[in-house]
């Protein structure tokens, strides 16, 4: 599962209090280059909550230069456009995120880890690993019986517990077979 974040300035309100006060730029190119609302822009400008804001100079942080500005105080309709952060021509940061495991399925791990350990021969610490996303700590405990709850964990089918698919398994059983021969 894959988010994406927009690239935006640090310091948005603090941003834009400098634009404010050292441009002529209108509230609406202020607002969209600081992803603000023009209310907002507008609260900072009538000193509203501008009280405890410290001015940021977005051109010393190469997040815009100054001709952009001289152009869009030139031409209201021309918009700013954030540059820097090493990024060119980057508009959009994709970020993958971890899938969340229920607290079931964590508590399934173990008897999936012993199920591996018993069914399938040559296995390696990383192939249950890579199967069941548990750590190297737990997998060795579990396979040497000092997991703290050892005697109440049953051998159970990683693909029965929603660890894996069928086909990872299948595949992680081909791969054990190919490193014994």
């Amino acid at each position: 599962m894959k988010s994406t974040l927009k690239r935006t300035v640090t310091s948005p309100k603090a941003t834009a209090l400098w634009l404010i006060n050292n441009t002529s730029l209108t509230f609406r190119q202020i607002a969209d280059f600081c992803s603000l609302h023009q209310m907002e822009v507008k609260s900072i400008a009538d000193g509203v909550m501008s009280a405890s804001l410290k001015e940021k100079n977005p051109i010393l942080h190469k997040e815009v230069t100054e001709e952009q500005i001289h152009e869009c105080e030139q031409d209201e309709s021309k918009s700013l456009d954030i540059i820097g952060f090493g990024l060119d021509g980057i508009t959009n940061i994709k970020v993958k995120k971890k899938a969340y495991v229920s607290i079931s399925k964590r508590h399934n791990k173990p008897s999936a880890i012993l199920w591996l350990h018993k069914n399938i021969t040559n296995i390696t610490t990383q192939d249950i690993r890579t199967i069941t996303s548990a750590t190297k700590q737990m997998i060795e405990s579990v396979i040497n019986g000092t997991y703290r709850y050892s005697k109440e964990i049953t051998p159970k089918d990683p693909v029965s517990l929603g660890l894996c698919t069928q086909s990872q398994l299948n595949a992680l059983i081909e791969k054990t077979k190919e490193r014994s021969s």
